[in-house]
Order: C-alpha cells, then sequence, then structure tokens
C-alpha cells in the first residue's frame, strides 16, 4: 500500500479535487510561550547564545509555526556572533521592532509629521525593509484597536509588537475612529506595494495622509 502524506499552511491554495479524496487533519498554532522556550533548548543544544527577549520576537513572527521559528533562529544566529539578543534580531531581519514601531506611532498620535518622516527616513537609510515596516505598524494599530474595543481581554490578544506597557500606553491617545483610519492607509499602501514604482514615497505618504 502506498500512502501520501501532505502538510501546507495555505489549504486554500490546494485544488478541491485535491482536497475531495484526502482525509484531513487540523493542526493548532503553536503558543509563542511554547515557541519561544523550544527556541532556548534549541539554542542551548546548537550553543548559540539566545536571549530571553530574542526568542520572544522569534516567537511572535514565527506566527505559530515551529518550523519558521527555527528557520529565523538559524537565520540569525548565521548572521551574528556573540550574545543573539532582540535588537539583533531586528537587524538581521530588516524590521524595526517595538521601541521604534511606538516611537512612530506616537508621533502619529502628536500629529508630528516632521519627527514621523525623519523617524521613517532613518528606518528607511538603515536598510529597514518597507513592507514589513508597515506590517509591523498595522499589527500594532491592530493592538490598539482590540484594546479599544476589549479593554479586560484585549492584553491576552495582542501581537507583541510593542511590549503590553507601551500598548496600554498608546492606546489613550488614539480614539478608534483614528485607528480605524491609520488600518485603512497601511492596508492601502501595502495593497499597492506590488504596482509601485517607487515603494519610498507611498509609505511616506502615510504621515501626511494622515
Amino acid at each position: 500500500h502506498l500512502l501520501f502524506i501532505l502538510a501546507t499552511t495555505e489549504l486554500h491554495k490546494v485544488p478541491a479535487t485535491i482536497l475531495s479524496r484526502c482525509q484531513r487533519f487540523s493542526f493548532r498554532r503553536i503558543s509563542q510561550e511554547d515557541i519561544a522556550n523550544r527556541l532556548q533548548y534549541v539554542a542551548y543544544q546548537e550553543n548559540i547564545d539566545l536571549d530571553d527577549g530574542a526568542a520572544r520576537v522569534l516567537a511572535r513572527l514565527a506566527d505559530g509555526g515551529m518550523r519558521d521559528g527555527l528557520s529565523l533562529l538559524d537565520q540569525c544566529a548565521s548572521a551574528t556572533t556573540g550574545e543573539l539578543t532582540a535588537e539583533r534580531v531586528y537587524a538581521c531581519l530588516g524590521i524595526a521592532g517595538e521601541r521604534r514601531c511606538g516611537e512612530l506611532m506616537g508621533y502619529v498620535a502628536d500629529h508630528d509629521t516632521k519627527k514621523a518622516l525623519e523617524l521613517f527616513n532613518r528606518l528607511y537609510t538603515e536598510g529597514k525593509d518597507l513592507g514589513a515596516l508597515l506590517d509591523e505598524l498595522a499589527c500594532l494599530t491592530r493592538d490598539l484597536l482590540v484594546l479599544k474595543t476589549a479593554p479586560g481581554a484585549g492584553i491576552t490578544m495582542l501581537s507583541g509588537v510593542a511590549s503590553d506597557q507601551e500598548a496600554l500606553a498608546l492606546v489613550k491617545r488614539f480614539s478608534s475612529g483614528e485607528l480605524v483610519r491609520i488600518m485603512s492607509l497601511l492596508q492601502a499602501t501595502m495593497s499597492g506595494f506590488t504596482r509601485a514604482t517607487s515603494r519610498r514615497m507611498d509609505a511616506s505618504c502615510v504621515w501626511w495622509s494622515y
């Protein structure tokens, strides 16, 4: 007897003609805490000096997938020497990180376009990926909306783009309407990246539009 085992994280792309002939098993996403603990274990076994903050960042970026978390750990460990910290993870993967995302959202809350653009240009010059930056900001905006609509239970549903304390401080500076508008601007900009002639210009317009 021959048995085929198919595995995918994008079930919607599997043709119906194949799905109808399969017995389907759905697996839940692994919690960030479990992924972080496993990454710490693997790092110890492989003599990688991984600090707790970096493990949490990698676990968040893995989005419930242990394989993705291990791949990110391997990528970052190969590109750095010494202790692997959260800041080094941000640098290796070209993302802004929670501190700078929080800082940028703070300028947005203050309607300080000048400082927002200055920080944005600094991140761009440092080589941060613009798509990843806007995605981080969209995740943070979503977190703030969750805290607005579910202030009690919402703290357990945050993505981890910013610390819980920073998210709680930021949410007080926005109305729900403002957050919805920011989310719409970010999503519209990201969806237009595929046909944009200048991603930098399109991303810069987010701060002027708001």
